[in-house]
């Protein structure tokens, strides 16, 4: 410190819980105060505050940046010393030490405040998650003033998260992306901090894509239940999220033009009125062939209003739920001795139409286009799956042909 200055004086409001008098300053011969006590009684304050004058106004400080209160006269000269030090560095900032404004930086306040400011833009289903990620970071940093988060705690979090959680590495990478997003919040928003500290890497392993052939595909759906192959072969055969096949409604179908519009998706127990992704926009899909009868049959019984549902769970009589599509799902995982981590409607359709296309040859931008990617990045992952060159075409993609194929000679 520049000359060891210190400004400002500790004192204390408290008395002697004995005798009721107010303690007395102790001060060494060179007139250095070294703390209070009661002379009679020998009894020492529990609560010190640090009396600032500054710039021409008064700074009664009663706790540290981290929202401790002065309880020893050992903490109390901390405190000095380290606003001593932030005044000749011209960096003292009163507001990370009045506890009424210091409060507003804690992340313990702010990021509860963030929270609720953007749990309604939260998808629903990914509400319960979204609401973990962020108090496991405010249990663990508490009071800290994210101000003063640096990389370094970040990287103590990371471990912490480690030690903790038996998290994988994408889990892990979803804890800390939710923590530099409210940082991001706090930088662009707020306008609190300059920029957003640096975040430790967490390499996520590329989990590969697994993707059935035409007749691989049929072998598998064959396992499904016969009430339930209107909407399963229609997730087979467009390529469409489960979600989004189950919040199709009868005003979507444009039986003229053989097309739907897809536009909505169930999260959780809730039917959006948008698609999945942030940028999704809605987009327009041919019927294939095989899934036009059953359309043309729903779309003919006159009690169908424009805002029944397309596709109707037999066993209910209403629209599929997200439990009752995944028992579906589960038998023909069971019955055809699939393991779990085999997504029957995700990878054995969406990701099956895309792979089957890709190695048909068909470009990226007309892929793109048939499972409703907003830009061709999210397709590109598909790129690499040209394993074969199918020489077939579009219609042939069918779930009521076996065909041959021909592998194409490599070239």
């Amino acid at each position: 410190m520049k000359g060891d200055i210190i400004h400002g004086t500790i004192r204390t409001q408290k008395k002697c819980p004995k005798c009721g008098r107010a303690f007395q300053a102790i001060i060494s011969q060179a007139g250095k105060l070294l703390g209070y006590a009661c002379p009679e009684d020998l009894t020492t304050p529990d609560r010190y505050y640090y009396d600032l004058h500054h710039q021409g106004e008064r700074f009664p400080l009663f706790s540290n940046k981290r929202g401790q209160i002065l309880d020893s006269f050992s903490r109390a000269q901390d405190l000095q010393k380290a606003v001593s030090q932030e005044i000749e560095d011209r960096s003292f900032d009163p507001s990370r030490y009045i506890r009424r404004r210091q409060e507003e930086f804690w992340i313990s306040k702010a990021i509860q405040k963030y929270e609720d400011q953007n749990l309604a833009q939260i998808a629903p289903g990914n509400k319960k998650n979204y609401k973990r990620i962020l108090r496991v970071a405010r249990e663990y940093f508490g009071p800290t003033d994210f101000r003063e988060i640096r990389a370094a705690h970040l990287l103590d979090y990371k471990i912490h998260l480690e030690k903790e959680f038996s998290y994988s590495a994408k889990t892990m990478k979803n804890y800390l992306d939710g923590l530099r997003a409210f940082m991001r919040h706090c930088c662009l928003v707020r306008e609190d901090i300059d920029r957003v500290p640096r975040f430790p890497q967490i390499e996520v392993p590329d989990p590969g894509f697994k993707w059935l052939n035409i007749e691989d595909q049929g072998r598998l759906f064959s396992h499904c239940p016969a009430e339930d192959l209107p909407i399963v072969t229609f997730i087979r055969t467009q390529g469409i999220r489960a979600g989004e096949a189950r919040a199709i409604k009868i005003r979507d179908v444009d039986l003229a033009l053989q097309t739907i519009l897809i536009c909505s998706t169930w999260s959780g127990k809730e039917l959006r009125t948008r698609r999945k992704g942030r940028h999704s926009r809605a987009y327009t899909i041919p019927i294939r062939g095989e899934n036009l009868e059953h359309i043309k049959n729903r779309l003919a019984d006159r009690l169908n209003l424009p805002e029944a549902f397309l596709f109707v769970n037999p066993r209910t009589g209403g629209p599929y739920s997200e439990s009752a599509l995944k028992r579906v799902a589960d038998k023909i995982r069971e019955d055809s001795g699939l393991s779990k981590d085999f997504r029957i409607f995700h990878d054995g359709g969406r990701h099956s139409v895309a792979s089957q296309l890709v190695n048909e040859g068909v470009g990226i931008e007309h892929i793109a286009q048939i499972l409703g990617h907003s830009t061709t990045k999210m397709t590109e992952r598909y790129a690499h799956l040209q394993i074969e060159t199918l020489r077939t075409d579009l219609e042939k993609l069918s779930a009521k042909k076996v065909v041959e194929f021909k592998k194409a000679k490599e070239e």
